[in-house]
Order: C-alpha cells, then sequence, then structure tokens
C-alpha cells in the first residue's frame, strides 16, 4: 500500500483511478535465495506474444524385453523453449512408464551417445542431429534399475559378422546398443547379459525349417527361460555361433592393453566363469579417457536368422488407441481458428527470467551483483485495462528489427476475458483501507531507526493484502464518483470486456494506424480511419493487425456525460463513409455561439444527401 500512496501524492486524477495499476515485481538471488519485492504503477500492460515454431522430433523406444518391436514417435514441440526432459515426460506418459525408467541416448552403427543433461538440453538442438544419429529413448529393466550408482557400465555394443570374402571388413548389422553390467559380473554373466540383445532373433525360426520336429523343437525353445535358452545356443553348440570382443585401444600405433599387440583388432573375451569385469578387464585400461566397448561379433550366422529384424520399428500412433486418423487430423487443421490466445501471452508475461550479464542486480546478503531471477506479475488491475501487444521485435546484438503478424485471438463483444488468473489482487488499486486517511495526514517527524523501515515501505516491501471485496465504493473520502459498483460478481473471477482496439499496418520504419470502438450508446462496433468513421462488424474487430487493447471491468458502472449522437444509417453492402468534423466541404466550424456554420445553415447533425459529410 505503502507504494501505492507515494505514486498518489503526486499522481491524483481521473486518468489514474481509471487507468492505473500496480505491478508486482520479485528478484530472487540465485545463490542465497534472498526475494526482494517491489511495487511499481504501470498505466498498461505489454504482454510478450510467444511464437508458436512448431518442430517435429523422431524418437525410437527400446524395451527392455527385445521381444517387443521398438516403437517410433514422431512429436511436435515449440522450438524456442521445449527440452528432453518435456520430450521425456511425453513418452512417458504415452508408454505408462515413469521416466526414470528409461534414459535418452544417440546411436548410430559406430557408436553411442548417452545424454546427461536432460534438463540443459533443447529438444530442437537433438532434432538438428538426425542427420548423424538418430535419438533413442532406452528402457531399463527392473534388474538393471536396482543396480547402485557406480557399480555398473553402460557399455557400448557393436553387432557385426565375418566378411563375406577374404581380407574384407567385417560387417555391421545394425546401429550400436547399450547395455548395463556390473562390473563385478563374471565374463560368463557378460555373455548371458549380452545374448537377451539378439535371443528374439532366434525365437521365430530355430533350430531351422529344415529340421525334422521343427515346430515341436520350436515351440519347446520359447518357453525356455534365459539360461536355458542361452545353452541351447552357445554352450551346448559344437561350433560357437557368435563370440565377443573387447574393444582394442591399439589402432596400430601403441599395445593393446588387454592382449599387448599392436595390431590388434579387438580382442576375444573368453567365457569364463572364474574371471570378473573389473578385475581382469577394466583393471588393464590404463587411459581415463578411453571408452570401455565390445563387440557381439557373428563367426557363424545361422541361415534361419533375419538380421533385417535388428532394425525393424513399429510406428507408435499406428495401431492401439493412439492410433492417428489422418482424416480427422486434417479436418482438426482447417477447423482450427489459426491464431495465438491472449491467455497464452499473459502466461508468457508472468514467467520468470534470469538477468543478463549487463543487468546483474546487487544482492545485499551475498553483497554482489548477481544474475537474479526476475518475475513481473500483475498485482491489480485498474477499472480499465490496457494491454499492449509487443509486436515489435529486436534482435540483440543485430540491426535486424522485425515484426510479429501472428494474430492474437481475445475476446469480443459478449464473450469476457477473465483475468482473475492472471491478477494477484482481485481489488482495485484505490481499495486500499485507510487510504484516504494516510494521504491526508500531516507528515511526521521520524527517528533515525525509523527511517531505513520507512524507506523500504515506500519501495513496496510491505505486503498488505486487503481485505475487501472486489468492487466496493471507494473509502469515505476517495474521489472516485465516476464510478461505481454494480456488484460483487464473482470472486474468483475478474471479467472484463472488450471496448476499443487500436490496429497498426505496416512496419516498425513506417505504418498506419487504424482502430475500432463499441459504442456505449447503441452497443455498435465502428472502425475509425483517419478522418472516416464505419460501422464495423464483430468478427473483423480481431484481426492481426491488433496492437492495443482496451478492456473494461465488468460489475463496474462508469458515470459518463451525456452525450446526443446522429442516429447512424443501417449497414448495407456497400459500407458508408462518415466524415468527422473537419472533413469535407464543410468544416463543421460555427462562427459563434449560436451553433450556425460558416454558410448560415444550422448544425443539426443530420447527414447530406451524398450520406458523406457529417455536419454538427
Amino acid at each position: 500500500m505503502r507504494s501505492w500512496v507515494n505514486h498518489l501524492k503526486r499522481n491524483q486524477s481521473v486518468i489514474v483511478d481509471l487507468l492505473h495499476g500496480q505491478y508486482k515485481s520479485q528478484l530472487t538471488c540465485p545463490e542465497c535465495n534472498k526475494v526482494s519485492t517491489i511495487f511499481d504503477p504501470y498505466m498498461s500492460v505489454s504482454v510478450p506474444i510467444p511464437l508458436k515454431k512448431e518442430r517435429d522430433i523422431d524418437v525410437f523406444y527400446l524395451h527392455a524385453d527385445p521381444v517387443k518391436k521398438p516403437f517410433k514417435f514422431n512429436l511436435k514441440f515449440q522450438k524456442d523453449d521445449h527440452h528432453l526432459s518435456d520430450l521425456k515426460r511425453t513418452i512417458a506418459d504415452y508408454v505408462e512408464k515413469d521416466p526414470s525408467e528409461f534414459y535418452f541416448a544417440f546411436l548410430t552403427h559406430s557408436g553411442a551417445e548417452i545424454v546427461t543433461d536432460e534438463e540443459g538440453t533443447l529438444t530442437n538442438s537433438a532434432r538438428k542431429k538426425k542427420k548423424l544419429k538418430s535419438l533413442f529413448a532406452i528402457e531399463l529393466s527392473p534388474e538393471d534399475q536396482a543396480m547402485p550408482s557406480g557399480e555398473f557400465l553402460d557399455v557400448e555394443v557393436s553387432i557385426t559378422r565375418k566378411p563375406v570374402y577374404t581380407g574384407g571388413m567385417r560387417k555391421t548389422l545394425t546401429f550400436t546398443r547399450l547395455v548395463r553390467l556390473r562390473k563385478n559380473y563374471t565374463l560368463q554373466d557378460v555373455y548371458k547379459k549380452v545374448f537377451l540383445l539378439i535371443r528374439f532373433l532366434y525365437n521365430q525360426f530355430y533350430p531351422g525349417k529344415t529340421c525334422e520336429d521343427f515346430e515341436t523343437r520350436n515351440k519347446e525353445f520359447l518357453e525356455l527361460p534365459d539360461e536355458e535358452a542361452f545353452k541351447e545356443i552357445y554352450e551346448n553348440a559344437e561350433n560357437k555361433p557368435f563370440k565377443i570382443m573387447i574393444g582394442t585401444n591399439a589402432k596400430g600405433l601403441s599395445e593393446c592393453y588387454f592382449c599387448g599387440e599392436k595390431n590388434c583388432e579387438n580382442c576375444e573375451m573368453p567365457y569364463d566363469a572364474t574371471k570378473t569385469l573389473d578385475a581382469d578387464v577394466l583393471s588393464k585400461i590404463k587411459d581415463e579417457d578411453y571408452v570401455f566397448k565390445i563387440e557381439l561379433f557373428y563367426d557363424n550366422l545361422p541361415e534361419f536368422i533375419d538380421t533385417d529384424k535388428f532394425n525393424a520399428c513399429t510406428d507408435f500412433f499406428s495401431t492401439g488407441k493412439h492410433k492417428r486418423d489422418d482424416t480427422d487430423k486434417a479436418e482438426k487443421m482447417t477447423s482450427e481458428e489459426p491464431g495465438i490466445a491472449i491467455q497464452d501471452c499473459l502466461n508468457y508475461f508472468a514467467r520468470p527470467e534470469q538477468l543478463g550479464p549487463d543487468n546483474e542486480w546487487y544482492c545485499s546478503e551475498c553483497k554482489k551483483h548477481q544474475r537474479a531471477f526476475k518475475r513481473l506479475e500483475i498485482y491489480k488491475a485498474p477499472p480499465v485495462l490496457i494491454l499492449h501487444l509487443k509486436r515489435f521485435k529486436v534482435k540483440p546484438g543485430m540491426m535486424s528489427k522485425t515484426k510479429i503478424q501472428e494474430k492474437v485471438k481475445f475476446p469480443v463483444d459478449d464473450e469476457y476475458l477473465d483475468m482473475g488468473p492472471y491478477v494477484k489482487n482481485h481489488q482495485l488499486p484505490m481499495d486500499y483501507p485507510e487510504l484516504d486517511e494516510i494521504l491526508h495526514q500531516p507528515p511526521k517527524e521520524e527517528s533515525k531507526s525509523d527511517s531505513q523501515s520507512q524507506s523500504e515501505k515506500e519501495n513496496g516491501m510491505d505486503i498488505e493484502e486487503p481485505t475487501k471485496p472486489v468492487g466496493q465504493p471507494a473509502a469515505e473520502g476517495q474521489k472516485m464518483d465516476h464510478i461505481e459498483a454494480s456488484g460483487t460478481g464473482d470472486q474468483q473471477q475478474l471479467p472484463y470486456q472488450l471496448f476499443g482496439v487500436i490496429n497498426h499496418f505496416g512496419n516498425l520504419g513506417f505504418g498506419h494506424y487504424t482502430a475500432y470502438a463499441k459504442n456505449w450508446n447503441d452497443n455498435r462496433w465502428y472502425r475509425f480511419d483517419d478522418s472516416h468513421v464505419t460501422p464495423a462488424d464483430p468478427e473483423e474487430v480481431c484481426s492481426p493487425a491488433s496492437y492495443v487493447l482496451f478492456y473494461r471491468r465488468v460489475g463496474l458502472d462508469f458515470k459518463l456525460p451525456p452525450l446526443e449522437l446522429p442516429k447512424m444509417p443501417e449497414k448495407s453492402t456497400t459500407e458508408t463513409a462518415i466524415a468527422l468534423p473537419g472533413s469535407g466541404d464543410n468544416d463543421g466550424k460555427a462562427d459563434d455561439d449560436d451553433g450556425k456554420t460558416d454558410d448560415g445553415k444550422t448544425g443539426d447533425g443530420k447527414i447530406d444527401d451524398d450520406g458523406k459529410n457529417l455536419e454538427y
């Protein structure tokens, strides 16, 4: 209240009573969390226009059970303000999993990159990598989730086969997979864990359609647990179908950590239950920058295995309850009116933002300048609320100046704009208890000890929650004869009705202004373009040119002076232009007080025969 009192000491008028409101501004120190709160007056609220720059991204979801075919998601997101953490929550809702049950990684045929900072990574930056690598969501099994932090490794696994001809290079069959291994696993455990990645390849045709009793043996194999299936495929096989190789560091330049050879092309990992991954493999690594990788190498690839299944996936939105109907989607896109809702602009206005390096705030607790987080809110709204749409945008550090041409959708005519969610206190700025008494009390001497406290109050540090309901008459002695309450209304809602719009056509360098206004006498809309006034349809009031909006609070009656207006012509297919005084052949000026015009005729407010000039 004290900050409003200080404002009224310098500004008392009908304009203040009708148009001035209060901001609540909070600065929060990012280091000590000290909060500084001040209140400032305003005459109009400048709201930003959040541009909806949609992009789409492909994400592949790998189930913890490789038997399940991976999902492919194509999801839309807002370009400038969407992070991978937001994307993760969206996918989690679709697959009905907790976000902690999977993680993101970029996978290619040659390697993997695990995303470690989902909160700080913009989805759009991940989308830009799609030409080089794909984004995968990798689901963890309950066993993997239970592994204590620091006791496991997420290891890259490449799946290859021997070259088709002698001397050729190994052929990579699919993109790199990631498998979570405990450091205390035996090397035998590593084989069994990696086998789970490829078991699904055997399920359909093992042991091969050419074998006797194929259907019986295949059915029995499907019912085997993973442990028994591994014995069937690997331990009991005379010719082992695959082996696991350890990625070498040698590359012909240095000795391999695991075999000592310079020309090592990956070392074979022994199938040994007595050796552990930590003691017998990881302990040999000498370079902390070395990334431990393994290769599942098919030396004897069975003919019945279809390697194309490695890369098969299902479009998530092609089946099930989330199936997208292209026809319905097209109809929805054409039926939806394009534009940005004014509510989105108001929500964007109230979002906290961090101060820039060149605009730091001094924190009295930390004793240094900080890039504080600022939050600006509408604390109190006046009887007449002016909303200014920030259509002009200047890029920092550049001379580029652009105008935002998107249409902002706002309520017109009989619809109300509910400001309840966006205004902290629903009372009028003048509705402070004992405001008149404080304004007229004589100044008193203050002690030095009270001086600092008073200074804080004058800066708006005292937060007083008023107790009077919305729309109550002013306190006794306050001069607000031009406003009277017509009912308190719903205390949760704060409805405002549009009565005027200023339009801007052009750009930042030049342009043209017009306006729409609603006549309180006949309740009709009119368009004002220089000296011409024409009736307007309410549907044309909201347009991409809308620049400044004027709203009056519902529930407050404004005592406007009586004014005799001429009867306007009925709207026809051909719009009639009405010239204001001062336009046309007769400028409407009176020579004397009897209201006669230059030619001696009385200006009675009638329209000439040509229907253009209006005389007063």
